[in-house]
């Protein structure tokens, strides 16, 4: 029979488990990154990863266990998604880019159809996310592309370097080319003038 426990005994039990809770991190409330003035929190790459968990249910492909570091990378991507999708909203609304929200609606329905996806809150903001961030580089690459042109010269010039004829298929190819170069640097550019700061252990 085990003897009696002393009140020192207890009152060090009693401090280890206030330790303890004290250094367990609150899910709901921990901030892993900032955007800006935004706050990314543990919860809401957790729901990325959830999202990214059911589809590959969904193919039939095996997802990384929780706390491999398979897993750490998969969150590390959810993260960065994250980040990438909140800088492009803060420089839309830096350029006045505002979205109809009706076409919004319209293409988050469209695309959960097109994905099988249940009705369900979290499917419903990741959708939401890809929407928008898909229909403000539409919107910065209407402001762009007016700019963009492709002299003959410069498509003989490719077509020599790639052994391609000059056809008009060709002359689209290399100007689309040169659209989605633009766009790429102008988002990249973009997105450095919004500062990020990612807390320790989260860092890309």
């Amino acid at each position: 029979m085990p003897g009696p426990v002393s009140f020192g005994r207890l009152a060090f039990l009693a401090a280890a488990a206030v330790l303890a809770a004290s250094c367990e991190r609150p899910f709901e409330s921990e901030t892993v990154a900032r955007v800006g003035d935004t706050a990314i929190s543990e919860e809401d790459v957790e729901r990325i990863v959830e999202h990214f968990e059911e589809e590959s249910a969904r193919e039939g492909r095996e997802f990384p266990e929780r706390g491999s570091a398979a897993y750490k990378r998969v969150e590390r991507a959810a993260l960065g998604l994250l980040v990438f999708r909140e800088q492009l909203a803060q420089a839309a609304e830096k350029f006045a880019i505002e979205l109809p929200e009706a076409e919004v609606e319209r293409r988050v329905e469209r695309a959960r159809a097109a994905e099988g996806e249940a009705e369900d809150e979290d499917g419903e903001d990741f959708f939401e996310g890809a929407v928008r961030t898909q229909m403000i580089r539409e919107a910065f690459a209407l402001r762009l592309f007016g700019d963009i042109r492709v002299s003959e010269a410069d498509v003989r010039a490719a077509a020599r370097a790639r052994n391609r004829p000059v056809t008009a298929a060709f002359r689209r190819e290399l100007l689309q080319e040169r659209r989605n170069a633009a766009l790429a640097r102008w988002i990249a550019k973009a997105r450095r003038s919004i500062a990020v700061e990612y807390e320790r252990g989260w860092e890309p």
